[in-house]
């Protein structure tokens, strides 16, 4: 007796990339913002060399959150953890921060509101604001690959920490060649 197969799920990061680039730039599978657009953020996972700001990177932390939210069906829903940094430059960049952290926020919430995702990577279903957006001096409480002993001069960072459940999509759709299909 052969079993279905399991429904499967794409990055977690790359289905946060889309639905805040959605929200952003109006496009989800676009890079940059728009030319010319005023108060639209770059929307990275990794600090580019040419950093432009404002800057928000998104990361997916290695905890996976599953001791607050419930997720006892592992096959059906996937726990996430995620940082959104949000790094803005000049005179008002603190303000600026915190309001992206803001704009960041309503995406996520109006995303899982409307089950929001991307039939190759999953669905938003819930979210928990693990850490609601505060200042961050420096990098020192960063993690992952880049890690600075500070901020350059002018540049601001906030952090907030989500905890996501997504929604896998069917066998076979998220393109992974890992994946073997009997």
């Amino acid at each position: 007796m052969t079993r279905p197969p399991l429904p499967e799920f794409g990055p977690s990061e790359d289905l946060l990339l889309r639905i805040l680039r959605d929200y952003f730039y109006g496009d989800p599978h676009s890079f940059d913002p728009p030319p010319g657009a005023e108060f639209v953020p770059h929307i990275r996972t990794l600090l580019p060399e040419d950093t432009k700001f404002p800057l928000l990177l998104v990361r997916r932390d290695r905890r996976s959150g599953s001791q607050t939210l419930d997720t006892n069906d592992q096959r059906h829903s996937l726990s996430a953890v995620a940082t959104m940094e949000t790094l803005c430059q000049g005179d008002d960049a603190d303000e600026a921060s915190a309001l992206l952290q803001e704009a960041v926020r309503l995406c996520i919430l109006g995303a899982v509101e409307e089950q929001a995702g991307y039939p190759d990577l999953g669905y938003l279903n819930r979210v928990n604001i693990w850490s609601q957006p505060a200042r961050v001096s420096d990098y020192a409480t960063s993690t992952g690959v880049v890690q600075y002993a500070s901020l350059p001069n002018g540049v601001v960072r906030y952090e907030s920490i989500y905890q996501f459940i997504v929604r896998p999509v069917e066998a076979g759709k998220t393109g992974n060649p890992y994946i073997r299909h009997n």
